[in-house]
C-alpha cells in the first residue's frame, strides 16, 4: 500500500484499492449464500468507480490561489479614501514618493506579485495526459483563476501602488508588471481553448 504525505487522494486511492476492495470481495466470497442479494454488484461497481475517481483526482492540476500582499501604508490610504467616499490618490504619499526605502519596499512587493501571478499564468497542461473531462476542467478553472487575478490587478490597492511607483520614477516596475506577469497572453490562450 502506498501512503503519501503529498496527496491525500493517492492515500485514499491506496486504501480503496488495497484494503476496501479486497475486503469487500473476500466478504462476498465468504457469504456466498447471499447470491440473491441484488445490491452486491451495485456496491462493487460503486467501489470500482470510487477507485477510478480517486485516480483521476491525482492527475488533476491544482491551480494556486494568488494573494497579492499590499503595503500597509497603501492599505490605510485606500481605506481612508473609501471612508471619505473618494478615490485613493498618490497625493496622500507626497513625502514618501521621494523616499527610496518606501519605494524599494513597494517595488519588492510588486516583484513578489509578479512571481505569484506567474505561478498561474505559466501553467500548462499536456493534453495527452488525463481524460477529456480533466482537460476541460483545467482550462475552465484556469480561466476563473485568471479572471480573479485580473480583478485584483484593477483593484484600488494595486492601482495605487503602481501609481506611486510611477510618480517615484520607478517606471521599470510599473511597465514590467503587466509585461512580466503574462496575464493578457494567458487570458487569450485560455479563451482560445474554451472556445472549443
Amino acid at each position: 500500500m502506498n501512503l503519501s504525505d503529498d496527496s491525500p487522494f493517492e492515500t485514499l486511492h491506496s486504501y480503496v484499492r488495497h484494503a476496501v476492495t479486497p475486503l469487500f470481495n473476500s466478504f462476498i466470497k465468504l457469504k456466498s449464500d447471499r447470491e440473491g442479494d441484488k445490491m452486491v454488484p451495485t456496491v462493487a461497481k460503486q467501489i470500482s468507480e470510487l477507485e477510478v475517481s480517486l485516480l483521476h483526482l491525482q492527475q488533476n492540476i491544482d491551480i494556486p490561489d494568488v494573494t497579492l500582499i499590499i503595503h500597509p501604508s497603501v492599505l490605510s490610504a485606500v481605506k481612508k479614501a473609501n471612508d471619505a467616499g473618494q478615490k485613493p490618490s498618490v497625493d496622500e504619499f507626497k513625502g514618501l514618493v521621494e523616499d527610496s526605502t518606501f519605494l524599494n519596499a513597494l517595488q519588492k512587493g510588486v516583484n513578489r506579485w509578479i512571481q505569484e501571478i506567474q505561478k498561474v499564468t505559466k501553467l500548462d497542461r499536456d493534453p495527452a495526459s488525463g481524460t477529456a473531462l480533466q482537460e476541460v476542467a483545467f482550462w475552465l478553472n484556469l480561466e476563473r483563476a485568471l479572471h480573479r487575478i485580473q480583478e485584483k490587478r484593477i483593484s484600488p490597492e494595486v492601482t495605487l501602488t503602481l501609481d506611486i511607483l510611477k510618480h517615484g520614477k520607478r517606471f521599470h516596475a510599473t511597465v514590467s508588471f503587466d509585461a512580466d506577469t503574462g496575464l493578457r497572453a494567458a487570458l487569450q490562450t485560455v479563451n482560445e481553448y474554451n472556445l472549443l
